[in-house]
């Protein structure tokens, strides 16, 4: 049965022997894309090296390797929308796995795919008549009707009836199991594991399932571009960093089965192994912005008596926890509370509020300035206030320094327009701060002024500041045994279009990574090909009325 409905190829009628597309690549290419979320060469290439991870090894030696680097902040949600678009955060607006609600009441929203409405690479693909299979890539619930078959992620709410394209197909795959537990606690519903052990036996119970519902599609259902997504990566790394042990067990359980896939996908697919963002050791304190920013004055807030007791009493809870490694029962039923709390009873005084820490954004400083005709209360003129009150957060913030070992706390701090461009920058924050890796950013209020704590944190693993992804090539275009430098998440959608032979968006800030093609291969023949979206051609028509109405010449000069 075909799905999908999409316009068929161009056809070139210079050329005989077969459907080719419009810029003369033939349609026998067909991809294959894996993805090992987090997965990081820091510990693949010492095991590679070692003979522990033969399909990685094989790959790499018979083909090309490299960091692939990921976008800020380097966690799944803004990572995997940036590779599934090709483009910046700022066009496509996500970033986080929460974002503020547009209804404008305050409170955050699970980002899914209908948080962004740029083309997916998938969506490119099957409207030039590729087919097409995405299995668990993050960011792809609820599912969209693709030119193929699509399974959604680890974002699917545990009550969603639908989580296929096409719907039937759940009811092909009765035993697939969309994430762990662990997975769902951190993002949706607060419920997790007795034990490390309990998330191991489960992480491991779901990587086969899905290994074994990947294999099965690859037969059943053939397409030009498949893709599938393993998860288990980043959850295990997140809680078992401080374990080699148990990391190269399940590395070689994936190895496995990467080579399985490899194989069923066949000798003349080309190969893209991908993590959307490195991996290592979670840091030991915590850095709180807003108490940061109250300590410089440009922050006042009004804190109850409650407010401080209950959080207090979090902490006490969450160190006993953390030593009687007990993984559930303390963190779902007093952490979320106390959370609730220190936020609902600490108050901002926004009227003497000139900068603040947005909460709906993890893993990076993210500092908003309490700009007028934009905040709802708020305070600093456009212009030159903001750029001053700007300035001075960002030349504090690259000053601020361990009081502990003297240390700078931030390895990059940045304004939103130096990182961000396209129809979004005005939702990206107005600071940016990236810390190094032994320090943890908490943009939520603190149950204290302080601004350092010792982390209380189960996990032992991070990416907060990891931007290292991993990335490897293989196939009959690729060049053999070489390492590579300066590939980026963003650039492998253009790269994967361009070897199916499929013009590259206009709009995409990915460019093709012409230097991985083997010399005398077909993608190394041909020039990358883009196209103008039409969007961008509804601006130039819209700037070309606008220079008419203006007079010609006159109007193109203002």
């Amino acid at each position: 049965m075909h799905y999908g409905g999409a316009p068929r190829p161009y056809e070139d009628a210079d050329r005989t022997g077969g459907v080719v597309f419009a810029n003369g690549a033939d349609m026998s290419s067909k991809v294959l894309v894996i993805g090992l979320d987090g997965a990081t060469f820091d510990l693949v290439g010492p095991w590679v090296a070692a003979g522990k991870l033969p399909s990685l090894g094989g790959l790499m030696a018979d083909g090309v390797w490299g960091t692939l680097k990921s976008v800020v902040p380097s966690i799944s949600a803004p990572a995997w929308v940036s590779f599934m678009t090709g483009k910046n955060p700022g066009k496509h607006g996500v970033l986080d796995f929460v974002t503020r609600s547009a209804s404008g009441d305050g409170r955050p929203r699970l980002v899914s795919s209908l948080s962004f409405p740029d083309k997916t690479l998938w969506e490119v693909l099957g409207s030039h008549g590729r087919t097409v299979g995405v299995v668990n890539v993050p960011v792809t619930y609820p599912p969209k009707k693709v030119n193929g078959f699509l399974i959604s992620c680890f974002m699917t709410p545990p009550s969603a009836k639908v989580f296929t394209y096409p719907e039937e197909l759940a009811r092909a795959i009765p035993d697939y199991r969309i994430d762990t537990r662990f997975a769902l606690a951190r993002h949706q519903d607060g419920r997790g594991y007795e034990s490390k052990r309990e998330l191991l036996r489960e992480q491991y119970d779901i990587t086969r399932k899905r290994a074994s519902v990947v294999l099965r599609l690859l037969d059943a259902w053939p397409v030009d571009f498949f893709m599938v997504v393993f998860k288990g990566t980043d959850n295990m790394q997140h809680y078992f960093w401080d374990r080699r042990d148990i990391l190269l067990d399940y590395y070689r359980t994936l190895d496995d089965i990467v080579g399985e896939i490899v194989a069923r996908g066949g000798s003349a697919a080309d190969v893209f192994i991908i993590s959307d963002h490195g991996f290592g050791p979670r840091g030991s304190k915590e850095f709180y912005t807003n108490a940061w920013l109250e300590g410089l004055g440009l922050l006042r807030t009004r804190r109850s008596v409650g407010s401080r007791l209950r959080q207090s009493a979090q902490r006490l809870a969450l160190n006993v926890n953390r030593k009687m490694e007990l993984g559930r029962r303390l963190p779902a039923a007093v952490s979320g509370v106390a959370s609730l709390v220190v936020n609902h009873e600490t108050k901002v005084v926004w009227g003497d509020t000139t900068a603040y820490g947005r909460d709906d954004i993890t893993s990076i400083v993210a500092v908003n300035i309490n700009l007028r005709g934009r905040e709802p209360y708020g305070v600093v003129e456009p212009g030159r206030d903001y750029e001053a009150v700007r300035d001075t957060v960002v030349e504090k913030l690259r000053a601020v320094a361990d009081p502990d070992s003297g240390a700078r706390v931030m390895r990059d701090v940045f304004r939103r327009e130096e990182l961000y461009s396209g129809r979004n920058l005005g939702s990206m924050p107005d600071v940016i701060g990236v810390p190094h890796p032994e320090y943890v950013v908490k943009n939520k209020m603190s149950f204290s002024r302080s601004v350092f704590l010792e982390s209380t944190e189960l996990m032992s693993g991070e990416h907060y500041a990891q931007p290292d992804g991993m990335f490897i090539a293989h196939g009959p275009d690729i060049r053999k045994g070489v390492q590579i430098q300066g590939a980026r998440l963003i650039d492998i959608a253009p790269t994967v279009l361009h070897v199916m032979g499929v013009p590259v968006p206009g709009d995409m800030d990915g460019v093709v990574l012409s230097h991985i093609f083997a010399e005398g291969s077909e993608p190394f023949a041909r020039q990358p090909v883009y196209q103008d979206t039409e969007e961008e051609k509804a601006r130039v028509r819209e700037r070309i009325e606008r220079v008419r109405g203006l007079g010609g010449a006159k109007g193109l000069a203002g």
